[in-house]
């Protein structure tokens, strides 16, 4: 089975025969993994790796921390009010969309170190780095 056919198969099991209202980020971030570039339209999912797996693979081994917070959520409820608000937060979504290409031009000059706050327009993102 390709990534491609993993992520649609996760997808339609979740949104189609679960019932679950959920979107399709998850499945295909974790069906393709590494960093990558995943654009939504109506039609399709494109996903453009934009680190190579090795660099990928030093990087989060050697500069990221991923911690269990024992904090635990029902997606579906979370989708469900995010849908409600949507239209109130266009701008903001639009403003970390733009970030993506700092984030990529850090990620691949060798910039970690900087890659754990990246700031635009009023919205800070901070990662463990």
């Amino acid at each position: 089975m390709s990534k491609r056919q993993l992520a649609n198969e996760a997808i339609y099991i979740e949104q189609e025969r679960i019932h679950e209202n959920v979107g399709s980020q998850d499945q295909t971030a974790a069906a393709y993994g590494g960093f990558n570039i995943i654009e939504f339209s109506e039609k399709d999912i494109t996903v453009v790796p934009c680190i190579d797996p090795e660099a990928t693979r030093i990087l989060v081994s050697s500069n990221l921390v991923m911690i269990y917070t024992g904090i635990s959520r029902i997606a579906s409820e979370i989708v469900s009010e995010q849908i409600k608000t949507l239209d109130k937060k266009l701008d903001e979504l639009e403003q970390i969309k733009g970030l993506v290409d700092t984030a990529i031009q850090m990620l691949t000059h060798g910039a970690a170190d900087d890659f754990s706050q990246i700031y635009s327009g009023g919205i800070t993102l901070r990662l463990m780095a």
